[in-house]
């Protein structure tokens, strides 16, 4: 006989095995309640496309249509208009001459309006970083904070180490929702790796009765463990029975969120449930994949750009709506850049510099760096690094009450968005 997770976990639920950490939001040892919410962009998101330079319009329409190559990645004027925006979050897109959000990110440009969601431009990996194109070493060095690492000796991720000690409850500190778990990893635990939450809203066959599933549940855990890996077994099992009892509850709130199928979407509901469920994580991470534009950029990167910003903005919205936002930080990371040229699959290959977001009710908004410039290239012909990824992972982590020198290895001076 086949019991599946979901008959299970609704037995546990109606034997009384609910915990009653739901409402505690232990993080008084970081010396902050705040909570993080990272969101990856796999594969390295063409930041050129994304936030658009309209000071060098003239440079980037060349460098985004290729001779030859029978079309252009470059965004049109109009197109643009009304996305626009300038450092201040002030000035209306019509009037605005600085930058432009992709056509298709309007919810990010609301988002800017609020004053409430920071650009970091020419943000990437240093020029230290000995093999700054490969996938491996970008998304390594985002999720560690740490340059020029080894598959075989992975440092852990900031995000882990910066939360490890911190009270949370039978969750722990750090949730992956799909992927991206090495910046939950602590020198003591990868983090909850979730899949699904609506794998939690569970029934029980028929042929089971629900007390009894319960009753075989509390007769296992009622024995006293002969041995001491028994022991260690047994709290295991009741680790992980209360958390999966906290997960069907979760799965059950955030019934009134906006409707949205895509992963992204799928896995910000989730967050935004265990928020409203006082799960007592600090520390959540969300990938989104598909960045990788090698070819045929106009046939994803638009879409997924799209995807992305209306994710967030019904993230953050409903978050505010809920009085739930106040504490909630929300940033991306993603591997590297694109080349600034596109390439004759109408595509661009892996660069350096990209673009980063920072969301929360804390930001004070606006452009943070420098834009790099389409005319003058770093030595490899990509758009030069002016700010250094873990400029912008120092500013969180000490927004977060954590100790920045310590986990990053030095310091860095303040861009100033939080």
């Amino acid at each position: 006989m086949l019991i599946k997770r979901r008959s299970v976990l609704k037995g546990i639920a109606g034997a009384g095995a609910m915990p009653m950490f739901l409402n505690a939001l232990s993080a008084e040892a970081a010396g902050s309640n705040s909570i993080l919410v990272v969101i990856g962009l796999n594969g390295g998101n063409d930041g050129l496309n994304t936030v658009v330079p309209l000071k060098q319009y003239g440079r980037y329409a060349t460098l985004r249509t290729p001779v030859g190559g029978g079309g252009t990645l470059a965004y049109s004027q109009a197109q643009l208009a009304a996305t626009a925006f300038d450092p201040s979050p002030a000035t209306a897109a019509n009037r605005a001459t600085q930058f432009a959000f992709a056509p298709m990110m309007t919810p990010m440009r609301q988002l800017y309006a609020s004053g409430k969601l920071a650009v970091i431009a020419g943000i990437g990996l240093p020029p230290a970083e000995l093999a700054p194109l490969s996938h491996f070493n970008g998304w390594s060095d985002w999720s560690t904070g740490q340059i020029n690492v080894s598959a075989g000796a992975l440092p852990p991720g900031w995000l882990g180490a910066m939360l490890a000690s911190t009270g949370s409850g039978a969750l722990g500190p750090t949730a992956s929702l799909s992927g991206g778990q090495l910046v939950t990893t602590s020198a003591s635990s990868q983090g909850l790796v979730i899949g699904n939450l609506a794998d939690f809203g569970l029934s029980t066959p028929y042929y089971i009765p629900q007390f009894n599933l319960g009753d075989a549940f509390q007769k296992v855990l009622g024995v006293p463990p002969a041995t001491a890996a028994a022991s260690r077994a047994l709290s295991v099992t009741n680790a992980t029975l209360s958390a999966a009892s906290a997960m069907q509850s979760f799965a059950q709130l955030a019934s009134d969120y906006p409707q949205n199928y895509s992963s992204l979407g799928q896995q910000l509901m989730a967050i935004a449930q265990m928020i409203a469920g006082g799960a007592g994580v600090r520390g959540y991470v969300a990938v989104d994949y598909g960045y990788d534009t090698h070819s045929n950029q106009n046939g994803s990167q638009p879409g997924l750009l799209q995807n992305f910003a209306t994710s967030l903005a019904q993230f953050y919205t409903y978050l505010r709506a809920k009085g739930l936002s106040k504490n909630v930080l929300i940033a991306t990371i993603s591997d590297f850049g694109r080349t600034p040229a596109a390439n004759l699959s109408l595509g661009t290959d892996h660069g350096a510099a990209s673009v980063a977001f920072v969301l929360g009710d804390q930001v004070k908004g606006g452009v943070y760096g420098t834009y790099p410039s389409l005319t003058k290239f770093d030595p490899n012909g990509n758009l030069a690094v002016n700010v250094d990824f873990r400029n912008m992972l120092s500013d969180i982590i000490q927004a977060m009450g954590g100790n920045a020198k310590t986990i990053l290895g030095t310091t860095y001076p303040r861009l100033g968005f939080i």
